[in-house]
């Protein structure tokens, strides 16, 4: 085998490898999200000495939506946005459980790790928690397949013909409109197979283009 067809070869292969995925596309995008941190300390009112670390924990945060998380004898409800970039707002609020009811509600914005603490929580005989909370903005590639057909509906599908082909596809597709296109590339490539292998196969090869 020479080196021109060797190339000739991996050319029409990564040229099949690029139309699959012309008619599989896939879109990856950064999305941003808060992770917070939350620390609870309990000890007693007035004696910094006594407050030891009894929660700690990371929640994680999406921009513009609550999100609620129970600890100890409270209940957080947060919700992040981003109103300038690197800032930070955050809506808190706070619930308790239990006879002694209480309820407390801030809304800061912060720059990156900066501590937000709320204000001493009561617990019983004088004991109190200590909450501080540190967001963190962090972004996540996600990977989102774009494909809003439906591939088992079997009277959404069409079917064209070439010389050595039969091909399927959906109507109002990317397939519809390019398939055309693909069949005489299609032919050309397997002429091209035909006369290097030195084989002949009498039936159409049934070629389904997938509309996503």
């Amino acid at each position: 085998m020479g080196k021109n067809t060797k190339i000739r070869i991996i050319f029409h292969f990564s040229f099949f490898i690029l139309l699959f995925s012309f008619f599989f596309p896939r879109t990856s995008f950064c999305k941003r999200y808060v992770n917070l941190k939350i620390r609870v300390e309990e000890g007693v009112a007035g004696d910094s000495q006594s407050f030891e670390l009894i929660d700690r924990r990371v929640v994680e945060l999406e921009l513009d939506k609550q999100t609620s998380t129970f600890q100890g004898n409270f209940s957080l409800y947060l919700t992040p946005s981003i109103p300038t970039h690197p800032l930070l707002n955050l809506r808190i609020e706070l619930f308790t459980i239990g006879p002694d009811f209480q309820r407390q509600f801030m809304e800061r914005v912060v720059g990156k790790d900066e501590i937000i603490t709320l204000d001493p929580v009561r617990v019983k005989q004088g004991r109190v928690f200590k909450i501080s909370l540190v967001p963190e903005v962090i972004e996540k590639e996600e990977r989102k397949t774009l494909c809003e057909y439906s591939l088992t509906d079997p009277e959404g599908w069409y079917s064209d013909v070439s010389v050595r082909f039969e091909y399927h596809y959906l109507k109002n597709s990317l397939a519809d409109y390019h398939w055309n296109m693909n069949k005489g590339y299609l032919e050309g490539e397997y002429k091209r197979l035909e006369r290097y292998f030195n084989f002949q196969y009498t039936r159409k090869i049934d070629y389904d283009l997938c509309p996503c």
